[in-house]
């Protein structure tokens, strides 16, 4: 941890903020295709456009230190009402279907109301175009009960204020678990133009996620054009703050939700654009479970994949079409998990008890390369970033692997729902860089390079977990996998690399 710190501090040196300014002065003349829209961790103390190339301004809240966000400061909004939105423009942009083209909003929250008011409308976040009104949003119920269900729900709007106006239901889930405490949040919400016709959306605070399809509800047409960001308190006061805002846009692979269709399965289902096949290595068994009732731990979003091992090593992989990164070109896969302590499968110590990554499609399982993440599980802590760069090896195992970097003492002691994300960038023509986080925090990074071994892997078509050195059960949900173009395509790698580092503080 001494060594990161260290990095941080070198990368927020005066000389590279220099460098990063007039970046963005050339950033801001260049053509664009996908990117980050909005990286605003309200590190320079306003509410208003400063030092940061990527922040923005916002319509309303001050700015100060939150310690229980726990990353420098946050915007509040101190209401004096219900339904007082907060704001944020950027450069219009028009969704395209042809790549599955989506945006994606993600920023901390935390309720400083205290007590919580109760409210099926609490909490409200999305996108709009400001234009002519037209936007989607997520909404959360709010109480000052613990373990109290309620509306989790997503909305369009044909006209009106951010959050506001005559609003038409997509989806409903009276089983979610409403915002109940004072504690730190990590929400995201979705809008993808996956085909002609069709808009899908997925509203999301920490594993509880709702999703929807948008095909012309309430005789409106969808909605592909946006340029406003925002929240908004519903129908009762409460204060709130936010930080490290990011608005960030996609091209989407997968986004099984194991929900969508008449009889949704673990196949790829003709009446769910969005899901993929799923199989097996080593045996162990998979099937659809309820994992809906967040207020027992579970991940709290209907349908999820349970995987029953009978030994170690067992996996479960989706496959996909490859997805090959030029320079700067990144892949995600995110998904929810928990593990599960029964009788039949206690919680296992193992060091790594539990593991996922990306790989390429090679002619065979044992000839997959790629990157994966092992989690230690128990009393058994640690997190190691792990190349498998042997085509003689195994799929998230097995021989010809390479250790890239360690991260301290995490493990996994506990059977709660995480959110996890694994990010790989291809930086340069010989390196690739690797990101984690957990529930929305960045846990870690690493590289790999031609100068360890001679190889690295740039092309991804598989995704997989595994139960590791252990036997433990497990349930995953919310299996997404995107891919981000840079803007523009020309900026050399090592520039945007440094200057993206010094700004994300995740």
């Amino acid at each position: 941890m001494a060594m990161l710190k260290k990095l941080q501090y070198r990368l927020f040196h005066p000389t590279i903020n220099l460098g990063c300014a007039l970046l963005a002065g050339w950033l801001a003349a260049a053509p664009a295709t996908a990117e980050v829209i909005i990286d605003d961790p309200f590190t320079d103390g306003a509410r208003t456009n400063g030092a940061d190339p990527q922040d923005s301004s916002w319509s309303a809240g001050t700015v100060a230190d939150d310690p229980v966000i726990g990353d420098g400061n946050a915007l509040f909004r101190d209401v004096s009402g219900g339904f007082q939105n907060t704001t944020t423009n950027f450069s219009s942009i028009t969704l395209d279907s042809a790549r599955r083209e989506k945006l994606r909003v993600e920023f901390d929250l935390h309720i400083t109301e205290d007590p919580i008011p109760a409210a099926d409308d609490g909490f409200r976040f999305g996108l709009r175009n400001s234009s002519d009104g037209t936007q989607y949003h997520a909404r959360f119920a709010t109480t000052a009960v613990d373990g109290t269900t309620s509306n989790v729900d997503l909305a369009k709007n044909g006209t009106g204020t951010f959050g506001g106006g005559s609003q038409i239901g997509l989806q409903n889930d009276a089983n979610g678990s409403s915002l109940n405490d004072n504690d730190r949040h990590y929400a995201r919400f979705t809008v993808q133009y996956t085909s002609a016709g069709r808009i899908d959306l997925r509203g999301r605070i920490d594993t509880q996620v709702v999703a929807a399809a948008d095909t012309g509800a309430g005789a409106a047409s969808i909605n592909t054009t946006f340029n406003q960001g925002g929240f908004q308190n519903g129908s009762a006061a409460m204060d709130h703050a936010i930080d490290n805002y990011r608005i960030t846009r996609w091209y989407n692979v997968i986004d099984d939700t194991f929900d969508v269709g008449s009889t949704p399965t673990l196949g790829n289902d003709g009446d769910d654009p969005n899901d993929n096949a799923w199989s097996t290595i080593s045996s162990p068994s998979i099937s659809l479970v309820n994992d809906d009732d967040i207020t027992t731990g579970q991940i709290g979003s209907n349908n999820a994949l349970l995987m029953e091992t009978s030994g170690t090593f067992q996996k479960a992989r989706t496959q996909f079409s490859d997805v090959v990164l030029k320079n700067n070109y990144s892949i995600s896969a995110s998904f929810d998990f928990r593990i599960l302590d029964t009788v039949e499968s206690p919680l296992e110590d193992a060091g790594g008890g539990f593991r996922f990554g990306l790989y390429d499609d090679g002619s065979g399982v044992s000839s997959d390369t790629g990157y994966f993440v092992t989690m230690g599980t128990g009393a058994n802590g640690g997190l190691t970033f792990i190349e498998d760069g042997s085509t003689g090896g195994d799929f998230l195992g097995g021989s010809g692997q390479e250790t890239l970097g360690s991260v301290g003492s995490f493990n996994l002691d506990e059977t709660l729902a995480h959110l996890a994300e694994m990010v790989i960038t291809r930086v340069d023509a010989t390196t690739v860089s690797i990101e984690l986080y957990i529930d929305g925090k960045f846990i870690g990074s690493t590289t790999d390079s031609t100068a360890n071994n001679g190889e690295f892997t740039s092309s991804f078509g598989a995704f997989g977990i595994s139960s590791g050195n252990s036997s433990n059960d497990f349930i995953i949900d919310n299996v997404v996998i995107d891919y981000m173009v840079p803007t523009p395509a020309a900026l050399p790698a090592g520039l945007i690399l440094i200057c993206g580092l010094a700004m994300r503080r995740r």
